[in-house]
């Protein structure tokens, strides 16, 4: 081999060489790339969460486009009604058809909106605004001339209303309503609540009266929830002849009751009690609740104008309390001296009290006066009277009818001094 092939094999052995070292170093550089690195393991210990000083408390939702804020100032008048009957004589508790239609003719003109019950309620809750002024339309017993007379008047104005129902006087026998007469006006926007189990004054005393007054407040609801479903009854209770206390007020609110509704006179505001709450009872043969309801110009009137004495007729008469005055007593004795009024049929006259309906006065024929004394404390501190005096030779009563206040702080001092302990006197001073 001469020299020239030496020098090329020695070239091409370190050539091999170099390109055998390469490859290693490559190799290793390939198989590090390929590893994967090694995971970072979370602190099994719980970390502090960040701390941010004085947290700013979330905005609360902002009220829809177009809905009117709630208004606690709003102005409500609750409607009572009881019968309707177009055959038998109007009476306070029984109204002619006709005389309803054009009392809801009146409501129609006066563009006074007539809400739900359960609208009034959620009002109440503060959970949604009422029109100002606004009526509630309510019905008592449970009548089968409300289904046959009021509900076709109710339905052709298109106002809601609501029946308070009592358990015994409830099925379709005698006058009273039928479950399905009841269902087929719930389908068009009736409501309906308790009116107790059998309509007995609950402020009787009975030897079982807790277990009776049960009965008669949470039996009586649970009864028309198993009938009609738990959804759809009103929390609200209706006593009976409006008579009701303080226990009454307890377990009608453990028995699941959010309001109720009195025969009181008075607007239903939102500052008052939910249990005691007021309503406008309208008589068939007499308008004055009527026109107090409708008068949302402040304080009730006897007469739905102005605050004044409504004598119909009669010569003058002498009342206590006098017209308009204030009492600071929850027991008055109430009077009207008849003297001057001639030809009195001393069986014909009537005395009703706003609270109470109609109470047991008494008329002394010698005298000519005419007296009732309160027995049970008086729970507004505004009071209406209306007496009806039945003459000789006339064909309907006269009426009287007035109004007159307790003064409920004045009362509370008096209250307060008289519980008060007597100050002790100054010891005497001795002589040693």
């Amino acid at each position: 081999m001469d020299w020239s092939g030496r020098i090329f094999l020695l070239l091409l052995s370190g050539a091999v060489c170099l390109g055998a070292t390469g490859c290693d170093r490559l190799w290793e550089l390939s198989q590090k790339l390929k590893a994967p690195e090694a995971p970072v393991t979370a602190p099994t210990e719980p970390q502090p969460a960040l701390e941010v000083p004085n947290p700013v408390p979330p905005l609360p939702p902002s009220p829809k486009e177009g809905t009117p804020p709630f208004n606690p100032t709003a102005q409500v008048s609750i409607l009572g009604y009881h019968d309707f009957s177009s055959t038998r004589p109007s009476s306070d508790m029984v109204i002619h058809p006709d005389r309803l239609r054009s009392q809801m003719e009146v409501i129609k003109q006066s563009k006074i909106p007539v809400v739900r019950m359960s609208d009034y309620l959620a009002w109440k809750k503060g959970q949604k605004p009422l029109p100002d002024p606004c009526l509630v339309i309510t019905c008592d017993d449970g009548w089968e001339g409300v289904y046959t007379e009021a509900y076709p008047v109710f339905k052709a104005f298109g106002f809601p209303f609501s029946i308070y129902l009592y358990q015994n006087y409830l099925g379709g026998s005698g006058r009273s309503l039928s479950v399905e007469e009841i269902r087929e006006m719930m389908a068009h926007g009736c409501e309906i609540g308790s009116h107790s189990a059998s309509h007995a004054d609950l402020t009787k005393a009975r030897p079982d009266a807790e277990k009776w007054l049960q009965s008669e407040l949470t039996g009586s609801l649970e009864f028309l929830r198993a009938t009609f479903g738990v959804e759809n009854v009103l929390p609200v209770f209706a006593f009976p002849y409006g008579k009701y206390n303080n226990r009454i007020l307890e377990l009608c609110s453990g028995s699941g009751y959010e309001l109720g509704i009195t025969v009181a006179p008075k607007k239903a505001a939102y500052g008052e009690p939910n249990l005691e709450l007021g309503r406008f009872i309208i008589h068939g043969d007499d308008d004055t609740n009527f026109n107090a309801a409708m008068s949302f110009r402040g304080a009730f009137s006897p007469t739905g104008g102005s605050a004044g004495l409504s004598l119909s007729g009669l010569p003058e008469v002498t009342l206590w309390p006098e017209d308009q005055g204030i009492v600071t007593t929850r027991l008055p004795r109430i009077e009207a001296d008849l003297s001057k009024v001639e030809g009195i049929e001393p069986s014909g006259i009537t005395m009703r009290v706003s609270g109470f309906g109609e109470v047991p006065c008494v008329f002394d024929a010698r005298s000519g006066r005419l007296h009732f004394q309160v027995t049970e404390p008086l729970r507004s501190d505004r009071v209406q009277v209306l007496v009806r005096v039945q003459r000789k030779g006339r064909e309907k009563p006269d009426t009287i009818k007035w109004a007159f206040s307790v003064d409920l702080q004045d009362l509370y001092l008096n209250e307060s001094l008289e519980a008060q302990p007597p100050m002790p006197t100054k010891p005497a001073e001795s002589g040693s």
